[in-house]
């Protein structure tokens, strides 16, 4: 439930998510109330629809702030930004998709607007690029595999050749 409320990004009924998850609506319904009671998804008093709960920014808060990784770059975060004038940004790997786990904005006019926990795919960001492009082999074909290279953009690289090709690039100039 709160994957779908996540990923379609607007408020559902019970009859929508129960279609949605193919359950029984008393079973959803009851999943809801103890969300609710939980504070992890809201209903609007008016179209008795739910979206996310507050409860959710608390957790993730706690998450990230546990997360070593992100305690352990903040400082070299920071420090490529200042050096290069650029937004600098943490990501990592979950289920092969690129998660922004935290970022350093430059005050320049220019930035890329990214979200703490926002998913990408990963031959569509700087971050994932750089980060598959240091991949074994087998892990590279794997993500292609799995995830596809489904175009976002007129420049997002779709062929397989050709973004083994900007890898070995990447890897040869080290960023």
């Amino acid at each position: 439930i709160l994957e779908i409320l996540a990923s379609t990004k607007k408020h559902m009924g019970v009859t929508e998510l129960s279609e949605w998850l193919n359950i029984d609506k008393a079973s959803v319904y009851r999943a809801l109330a103890t969300l609710e009671s939980h504070k992890m998804v809201e209903q609007d008093p008016e179209t008795k629809k739910y979206s996310l709960g507050l409860k959710l920014i608390e957790l993730s808060g706690s998450l990230l702030n546990q997360l070593e990784l992100r305690v352990r770059a903040k400082p070299f975060l920071k420090e490529l930004c200042e050096r290069t004038g650029e937004s600098a940004h943490l990501t990592t790997f979950i289920d092969n998709t690129i998660v922004y786990i935290d970022r350093e904005e430059t005050s320049g006019r220019i930035t890329v607007k990214t979200e703490i926990g926002m998913e990408a795919p990963f031959h569509c960001t700087a971050t994932g690029k750089a980060v598959a492009a240091f991949l074994p082999e087998e892990k590279i074909e794997e993500l292609i595999k799995t995830k596809g290279l489904t175009p976002y953009t007129p420049k997002t690289i779709v062929s397989p050749s050709m973004l083994k090709a900007h890898f070995v690039s990447i890897r040869e100039s080290g960023y």
